[in-house]
């Protein structure tokens, strides 16, 4: 026979042999699994933890591929404006000389005159009383926005030869 005191009382009292093994089964079963689930808490705990790190690793890793990505974007877009607004300031410096040329035609006596400076002035003028604008290295018309200075140019050329440019152009079913 065990003897127990009872924590509350403090009254001590005897059990058997198989009672005792009783009471001390059910307390380490307790035990057991108040461990265990402490033990189980713990390791969700440490699992959640590890997977929240690693999420925040992998999202910085995404973020900086973001930024990397972000950044050569700009650059290849940065070299395409600047390739385009390169062949469209060439373009213009071609027409603006052209135009130029065609102006000292039209001043400059000699074997080709106003009658031819007109005449390449009216390549470049439609039928409907718009111009030309842009056209590629094969001749054929660009299309796209007039900028303010070719007409002054036009009107330049106007002015400063006004007979030799008062015949009406001649009328072309297609564009040079």
């Amino acid at each position: 026979m065990n003897e127990i005191t009872c924590p509350h009382c403090g009254k001590a009292f005897k059990i058997d042999e198989a009672g005792y093994a009783d009471i001390l089964k059910q307390v380490r079963d307790r035990e057991f699994e108040s461990d265990l689930h402490e033990r189980l808490e713990s390791a969700v705990e440490l699992a959640q933890a590890k997977a929240s790190v690693e999420m925040e690793r992998e999202t910085s890793k995404k973020d900086i591929e973001i930024e990397r990505l972000k950044e050569e974007l700009k650059s290849s877009t940065d070299l395409v404006i600047a390739k385009v607004t390169g062949e469209m300031k060439d373009a213009v410096n071609k027409k603006d000389a052209e135009i130029e040329r065609l102006k000292a035609e039209l001043v400059r006596p000699g074997a080709r005159g106003a009658a031819h400076a007109a005449a390449q002035l009216d390549t470049w003028l439609l039928p409907d009383g718009l111009w030309v604008e842009r056209r590629g290295a094969d001749g054929v018309d660009l299309g796209g926005p007039a900028p303010a200075s070719s007409l002054y140019h036009l009107t330049c050329a106007l002015l400063m030869d006004p007979p030799a440019l008062t015949a009406p152009p001649a009328i072309r079913t297609s564009t040079p």
